[in-house]
């Protein structure tokens, strides 16, 4: 247990950069990794290999919830506040409140959903109102010319 540092290097050889949550008998970690979804990490070392306190039995309860929170972090606007609350959550399962955190779970990943879909609401309206802009300057631009085209006719005809 005491590998577990900011700055050391965990069993998989990666660089720990913060300490979520740390239990008696786990800890949940972010290591240095070019992928999101992989840089949560939990990490569970049992005081009898018995397991009687029945942590890894709970971390399972909660495992496919972990699953599907990582799966949408790409999706968060601030993917470490995103990590600190699925730590949070892993820490309260193995703490002994698997149903709390599933429900949690699902709660958070609704709302991150929400967050990404308005994110992406906002960033089409955004484009919409810069094509309207680049269609009101190309029109403009082309009554522009028509109209110097006309009055260039005009001026021409009148000196020939």
């Amino acid at each position: 247990m005491d590998m577990i540092k900011v700055g050391q290097r965990d069993g998989n050889n990666r660089e720990i950069t913060k300490v979520f949550s740390a239990g008696s008998e786990y800890f949940v970690y972010e290591v240095n990794t070019n992928n999101i979804s992989e840089s949560l990490r939990t990490y569970i070392h049992t005081e009898e290999e018995e397991d009687k306190n029945g942590i890894i039995d709970r971390y399972n309860e909660i495992r496919s919830c972990i699953a599907d929170a990582k799966r949408d972090m790409y999706k968060a606007l601030d993917p470490t506040v995103y990590k600190a609350r699925i730590a949070h959550l892993i820490s309260q399962a193995l703490n002994g409140k698997p149903e709390y955190a599933k429900a949690e779970f699902t709660k958070l990943n609704l709302e991150v959903i929400k967050e990404y879909r308005s994110q992406f609401e906002n960033r089409i309206r955004y484009l919409l109102t810069a094509l309207m802009v680049v269609f009101g300057c190309v029109i403009t631009s082309l009554l522009a010319y028509t109209i110097t085209i006309g009055i260039l006719k005009t001026y021409m005809n009148v000196f020939i």
